[in-house]
């Protein structure tokens, strides 16, 4: 019998800059198509009234750009600084283009960022490892719901701000099925697998140069991938 590879952690990350209009996108698309098609190596375009789409033809790198806002995805990413360079790079492009404004006002600003990790484990055992190293019930809230129940399954949103942003996050132990309708692609997940959303965002409300956009990703995506790890450790290590 052939040995069945063992399935690799899965991973999804999506930027998107939201601004007040910009009318040089109308006049532009498809200049602006051409040229990040060529600088990013994304060959298939899509181009709309309003807004431009840049993509892979299997579409795990693709950006985007509107009158209202942009943005850059990848998903399972070779590298944890894999995301960032290629977004920086796509901010580059833009910020270079003569047409394009040398700064925006940018009025939300969100890095968020998905994993799966696969468990060599039980479901049920990876259900008492979340729910006793990371979210644990009181007391009361065991007495509350009555002796006989057993918690089957677990998951729920934590919601955070720190010295960076404020950051959402959603957790818990999925099957394969599940976590199948949590990511954009439907097939490559483990059995058993652990899952982790973190969702940064912040509100300027001001003018953001090339710059500013690089730092605040930056900012976001190493300290969402670091805390992913984090949790990992907690919850599946020894």
């Amino acid at each position: 019998m052939t040995p069945v590879a063992p399935v690799e952690p899965s991973n999804e990350h999506v930027v998107e800059v939201r601004y007040k209009p910009n009318s040089r996108v109308l006049d532009n698309r498809g200049r602006w198509a051409a040229k990040l098609s060529e600088e990013l190596q994304l060959p298939h375009w899509k181009i709309e009234p309003n807004r431009l789409d840049v993509m892979e033809a299997n579409k795990r790198r693709s950006c985007f750009v509107s009158f209202r806002n942009l943005g850059f995805q990848a998903a399972d990413t070779p590298t944890r600084n894999y995301f960032v360079d290629q977004t920086s790079k796509f901010f580059k492009v833009l910020f270079d283009l003569g047409e394009f404004p040398k700064s925006l006002h940018v009025e939300r600003f969100g890095v968020r960022s998905k994993f799966c990790v696969p468990y060599g484990g039980s479901f049920e055992d990876l259900v008492t490892r979340y729910t006793t190293r990371y979210v644990v019930p009181t007391e009361a809230a065991r007495e509350a719901i009555g002796p006989g129940a057993k918690l089957v399954d677990v998951a729920g949103p934590l919601n955070f701000i720190d010295e960076i942003g404020n950051f959402n996050t959603m957790g818990g132990p999925v099957r394969q099925a599940e976590a199948a309708g949590l990511f954009a692609k439907d097939a490559g997940f483990p059995d058993v697998g652990l899952f982790y959303d973190i969702d940064y965002w912040t509100r300027p409300d001001h003018s953001l140069a090339f710059h500013d956009l690089t730092k605040l990703l930056t900012g976001f995506a190493v300290a969402a991938w670091d805390r992913h790890e984090r949790v990992v450790k907690l919850i599946a290590g020894d």
